[in-house]
């Protein structure tokens, strides 16, 4: 298998949207969400994770990000691998692009917010850096569940 990141075209949208659908507990963005955070480029960085392997056929998205570029710190809006790229180092390859680029403008900290059921996510997250520092009461909904909120340090120049 062979992954590149790269930043998120028009015509990935379809692949991602068919991404967040696969899992049933995600909060679903949609089209209309990935058009309006890709119509903003000052504040948010959208990337997908390309198989490449395969030259036969077209490239597969695996995965996909969303990094929005605060003031103080970034926020990692988003983070969705195909289930049958999980532990593949899609979800790795990802978050180290959205730290490059919480490096590139010189933003100290990332924040998160993932639902407390999720403790695979969790444990992925404290794996890269990050760490619980607060709760947001009844953050999700459908179901409705409370976030917690993580954040780790990035190193800038």
């Amino acid at each position: 298998m062979k992954i590149a990141i790269r930043r998120m075209e028009l015509g990935d949208r379809s692949q991602v949207v068919a991404i967040e659908n696969r899992w049933s507990y995600l909060s679903k963005w949609g089209e209309a969400g990935y058009r309006a955070v890709a119509s903003d480029p000052r504040v948010y960085t959208c990337l997908v994770a390309e198989d490449t392997e395969t030259p036969s056929r077209p490239a597969t998205v695996a995965g996909l990000a969303v990094v929005a570029q605060l003031i103080d710190d970034c926020e990692l809006c988003n983070l969705v691998v195909l289930p049958e790229y999980v532990s593949k180092h899609v979800g790795s390859s990802l978050l180290r692009a959205c730290v490059e680029v919480a490096q590139y403008f010189k933003i100290p900290r990332m924040l998160l917010e993932v639902r407390q059921s999720n403790h695979h996510a969790i444990e992925f997250y404290k794996r890269n850096g990050f760490r619980i520092i607060s709760e947001r009461k009844n953050y999700y909904l459908n179901p409705r569940e409370n976030a917690w909120v993580m954040e780790r340090a990035v190193e800038v120049a």
